[in-house]
């Protein structure tokens, strides 16, 4: 009595149900790949506007906005914007700065010298650190339209680096007397 059964229900099953199921599955395939090529064309829209210079466009977002300190060979924090791990595993340090003109300013290079410091000191033993950067320049255009440029800057190197906070100890504690010639304007 039981296979009598069972096999019109199994009839019933592969008749009607199977080809639901298929249906179904085709479905969600179909919706899986037209996400897909609709994240892959934001993607290409992101590099188009983005002009990422090729060394980051393979690489690893290795750090976004966080906080890093050394205290060797002397003390030194800041917080990275990005830190790009490239395909032979080195650390690339960008910074983000929104200006009037693509510039780089000597306080950039300083910036970006210092995380790359800080970077050697902290992970200097399982990865090699760039000895350049890229400052992210946005300017926007007239009709508020970003135009975006990677420009990369030659890193000071750690005895630049020492010699700069050294200076500028002596400056806080009065070792060293202020010379500028912004009569006083800019502090």
């Amino acid at each position: 009595m039981f296979d009598a059964l069972a096999n019109p229900l199994l009839w019933f099953v592969g008749l009607v149900v199977a080809p639901f199921l298929i249906a179904k599955a085709d479905r969600w395939r179909k919706s899986a790949t037209t996400a897909l090529k609709a994240r892959q064309q934001t993607q290409q829209q992101w590099w188009d506007k983005e002009r990422m210079p090729e060394e980051l466009r393979g690489a690893r977002l290795f750090m976004n906005e966080e906080d890093i300190r050394a205290f060797e060979p002397v003390p030194l924090h800041g917080r990275v914007d990005q830190v790009f791990e490239t395909r032979n595993g080195v650390l690339v340090p960008v910074d983000t700065k929104t200006r009037k003109y693509f510039r780089v300013y000597d306080s950039d290079i300083i910036q970006l010298s210092v995380y790359r410091l800080i970077l050697e000191k902290m992970y200097g033993n399982r990865h090699t650190v760039s000895q350049h950067g890229y400052i992210r320049a946005v300017v926007m255009s007239k009709h508020g339209k970003e135009n975006i440029r990677y420009l990369r800057v030659r890193l000071l190197s750690e005895g630049e680096i020492v010699e700069l906070w050294q200076q500028y100890k002596a400056l806080k504690t009065g070792k060293r007397k202020r010379s500028c010639s912004c009569a006083g304007a800019l502090h």
